[in-house]
């Protein structure tokens, strides 16, 4: 997602995001992986979003049957 124009509001992405140079958010970024050029503007917060889809399931344990 490339953001070179105004936003009012929270941006979300689960991939790359670049803040341009005449990027101007007023809201939370939610990324992955983040790019800000010089000139760009945010007013509010960075939140990483990669370490909550990273973490694995526990695998089910299955019970073991007796052999016959």
């Amino acid at each position: 997602m490339i953001i070179n124009g105004e936003v009012l509001g929270d941006v979300h992405c689960d991939q790359h995001v670049e803040l341009a140079a005449k990027a101007s958010v007023e809201g939370n970024v939610h990324y992955n992986l983040i790019e800000m050029v010089k000139g760009a503007q945010l007013n509010g917060n960075l939140v990483y979003a990669g370490a909550t889809k990273k973490t694995a399931k526990p695998k089910p344990e299955v019970e073991k049957q007796p052999a016959a």
